[in-house]
């Protein structure tokens, strides 16, 4: 087990993380995504861990208001906001975490 977990983290190791962030920007609508997002601890699968519920009322309501809040942060503030993929912790490649915009 032990040589299979160092095999596993140090293929993690080599892994382009920049690379990996832009192709994976659509998010949902990419294969990508998911594949990498199965190898990595993520935000969203925190809440698993914790046995807390993923998928509350208020939680389907702000991911259905995130574009109406991205518009009004751009109007308001008016500073670049760019599409993100998933980004890989530099030190711990293990862990991920898919922010929909970076401003």
């Amino acid at each position: 087990m032990e040589i299979r977990k160092a095999k596993f983290l140090n293929q993690l190791a080599e892994t382009n993380r920049e690379k990996i962030e832009k192709e994976t920007q659509l998010q949902k609508e990419s294969p990508r995504w998911f594949v990498e997002r199965r190898k990595r601890l993520t935000a969203s699968k925190f809440g698993r861990i914790c046995k807390l519920e993923n998928k509350t009322p208020r939680g389907a309501a702000g991911n259905s208001r995130e574009p109406l809040a991205i518009e009004e942060v751009d109007r308001k503030l008016r500073v670049e906001i760019k599409r993100s993929g998933l980004i890989i912790e530099k030190d711990f490649r293990f862990l991920g975490a898919s922010p929909t915009v970076i401003i």
